[in-house]
């Protein structure tokens, strides 16, 4: 778990579960499996076993498009390979926390605002959105950082500003090292 797993973990309990939308490689919530290749997702559904040194919940649900990511996380997950955009599957607050990381500058703003609408139904406790401040276009989308090819959903589309999300209801902050847009937003 990374710098914003442990900021992340502060509004997790161990008894919620985590609709992590747009999960990519859960590099923010997750050890990696090399580090604990004894845990299997079945174990886990059984409560049988316990993920040490991830983010410390009942159970992550992950959700992406991208295969290739989803393929790194199916042996110890709950992945569902889909469009962000696809959440009428889940019921209203049907999870505790529903966290995006990185996810909504890949769509263009009524779509995220729109994702945004619809976490905020499917969550029972919070939303946790993490963001770019600025906007980079990133037209060469050179980004290959875990080894997994060139992912065409990589490209940014839009910049959601703080102030959208302080005038829905966001705490925002921007953390250290990186201090782009944390937005939290307590679901009542």
């Amino acid at each position: 778990m990374n710098w914003l797993g442990e900021i992340i973990q502060n509004h997790v309990n161990s008894s919620d579960i985590v609709l992590d939308l747009g999960c990519g490689i859960m590099q923010a919530t997750t050890d990696s499996i090399e580090k604990h290749p004894e845990l299997s997702t079945l174990e886990r559904l059984k409560g049988k076993k316990s993920i040490p040194a991830n983010l410390n919940c009942k159970m992550i649900v992950g959700v992406d498009i991208w295969e290739k990511y989803l393929e790194k996380n199916k042996e110890r997950y709950i992945v569902l390979k889909s469009n962000v955009e696809n959440t009428e599957i889940f019921l209203d607050n049907s999870f505790d926390i529903v966290i995006s990381l990185d996810v909504l500058e890949h769509m263009n703003e009524e779509t995220s605002l729109k994702l945004l609408d619809e976490m905020e139904r499917i969550s029972r406790r919070k939303v946790i959105i993490y963001t770019p401040k600025q906007f980079e276009l990133n037209e060469k989308n050179e980004e290959d950082a875990w080894g997994m090819g060139k992912n065409p959903y990589q490209l940014h589309k839009s910049l959601i500003k703080p102030e959208i999300f302080e005038k829905r209801g966001y705490n925002v902050t921007f953390p250290e090292p990186d201090k782009n847009t944390l937005a939290i937003k307590e679901i009542s």
